[in-house]
């Protein structure tokens, strides 16, 4: 219950972030990093879990963050923090949810671009913000009891 409030309050404020000022600070970066991390050691570390799948969970789960990095790398269509943020997600919950987040987090964000296309709010080389999806996508899977 706290890790899922504590998630959703992070992802939050990075969206704020994110939809004020275009980009994320380093500082809450770490922070969530940090205390995500923690929460995945202390469920490694006192889990029944084997260390060897834990470790596998938590390096598989940064591949959609990577695949974000590489995206933004290649494109410049994609933030460097949108992908930093997946890695921490991706560390803390695994792979399995880390790539439900992704696919629904940019199946929200097609959704919402395609309504302002359509509605002439924006055109076709608008930045939207990616964060605000990623929120919606994680209470998406709370609600679920996905996560």
């Amino acid at each position: 219950m706290w890790r899922e409030a504590g998630v959703l309050l992070y992802l939050t404020a990075l969206s704020l972030m994110d939809i004020r000022e275009r980009k994320i600070r380093i500082v809450w970066l770490a922070a969530g990093a940090a205390v995500i991390g923690g929460f995945f050691v202390w469920e490694g570390v006192s889990g029944p879990t084997d260390a060897g799948e834990w470790l596998v969970k938590g390096l598989l789960g940064t591949l959609p963050g990577l695949f974000l990095l590489a995206v933004a790398r290649i494109t410049g269509k994609a933030g460097y923090g949108d992908g930093l943020v997946m890695i921490v997600l991706g560390v803390g919950f695994g792979y399995l949810v880390s790539v439900m987040l992704l696919c629904v987090s940019l199946f929200l964000l097609s959704l919402c671009s395609i309504a302002l296309l359509l509605c002439r709010r924006v055109r076709g080389n608008t930045r939207m913000p990616y964060l605000p999806f990623l929120t919606a996508a994680y209470l998406c899977a709370l609600c679920w009891n996905i996560v």
